[in-house]
């Protein structure tokens, strides 16, 4: 995984400002084509701390089972770090 921290700035965006303090968020993106299938997953800390992980489908998948698949990684890897509140 890897962790950078986001420099604070005044600009938060909409959705930022009506979080609670304590809240993290969970944003995902994946990809499939002929040659394999991946993800990503971006878990912002309360302090806007970005942590990072790309993951590899080891099989072919559909678009639709890419994004199962990302969620469900962003969701165990949030479980592992127990975090109680999240958004995604």
């Amino acid at each position: 995984m890897v962790t950078k921290s986001k420099e604070k700035t005044d600009d938060t965006s909409p959705t930022d400002s009506k979080l609670p303090n304590d809240m993290w968020q969970l944003h995902v993106d994946g990809a499939s084509n002929h040659k394999g299938a991946g993800a990503g997953v971006v878990i912002v800390t309360p302090d806007r701390t970005l942590l990072e992980q790309a993951i590899t489908l080891g099989f072919s998948a559909s678009n639709n089972e890419v994004e199962y698949e990302e969620l469900l990684a962003g969701l165990r890897l949030a479980k592992e770090m127990w975090i109680k509140r999240l958004a995604t």
